[in-house]
């Protein structure tokens, strides 16, 4: 990993601007609290857990953020809006938020998508999830690098206004994966009763399984620290494997099953 004080392009961000720092912390909370109370809607008056779990397995995904900014080179100015340090390195409050939509609220609506019956998802309906996930994470992302409460340090590949594009490309990818994970559980009726509690620690699990299949080219130029002719290029291959990713995440649901069960039900509409 880099040592943001020894980078050959550091950070250039030292301490947060306390209003910015508090606007953008009560911005996230909102929508943050907004899933919250719907999830504990769905808990108490449908009975179903299944929210809830998946904001608690969101939440639970902020204690991974220390290594993922450590590899991805992504540094934190210092806040008086410390949730926990790690190793000298503060994560705000407004992670938590972040996360806990992100993962949490995006991953459920994703799941809900993945098991619709009226619109069965599609190959290419899990890159329309994605290019939403991607613009969402650049609303998200970028008044915190315009505003100085982080920076991305080294040689960071497409890097455009402060923001390397290939972090996003990756982020949008952890709620489709913990989705299609949970999903593929619950269609083998594996998730049943008080298993269903394992979501809790699969959306952490899909979180760094996303991060370390599709970053780990740019972890090791940006470690290396050497030059943009080698972050580019494992740029562009973690680029590669976020395709490859969201193709094989398709093929769930363009298989032969799903093939076999749109038939039969154009069969039923014309009998009818």
């Amino acid at each position: 990993m880099l040592d943001p004080l020894t980078s050959q392009r550091p950070p250039t961000v030292t301490e947060m601007p306390y209003d910015e720092s508090v606007m953008f912390t009560i911005s996230t909370f909102i929508p943050y609290i907004g899933c919250i109370l719907f999830a504990l809607y769905q808990l108490i008056f449908r009975f179903d857990p299944t929210s809830t779990l998946f904001m608690l397995g969101g939440s639970l995904c902020v204690v991974l953020d220390p290594l993922i900014n450590a590899l991805g080179c992504c540094y934190f100015a210092k806040t008086d809006l410390i949730l926990h340090a790690h190793d000298g390195r503060p994560i705000p409050w407004f992670m938590l938020a972040s996360y806990g939509t992100f993962n949490g609220g995006f991953g459920y609506w994703w799941f809900t998508k993945f098991r619709s019956q009226k619109a069965p998802m599609t190959a290419g309906g899990v890159w329309k999830l994605w290019a939403f996930a991607y613009v969402s994470n650049l609303f998200l992302e970028y008044p915190v690098n315009q505003w100085g409460l982080q920076s991305y340090f080294g040689y960071q590949p497409f890097k455009v206004l402060g923001m390397p594009l290939w972090f996003p490309a990756v982020n949008s990818t952890m709620p489709i994966v913990a989705a299609s994970i949970i999903n593929v559980l619950t269609k083998a009726e594996v998730l049943k009763g008080w298993k269903k509690l394992a979501i809790i620690l699969i959306i952490p699990s899909a979180d760094i399984l996303a991060n370390g299949a599709m970053a780990w080219p740019v972890w090791i130029a940006l470690a290396v620290d050497e030059g943009y002719h080698i972050s580019y290029p494992m740029g562009i291959v973690t680029f590669i494997l976020v395709a490859i990713s969201l193709t094989l995440v398709g093929l769930q649901f363009d298989g032969p099953e799903v093939s076999s069960n749109k038939s039969k039900g154009k069969q039923n509409g014309k009998a009818r």
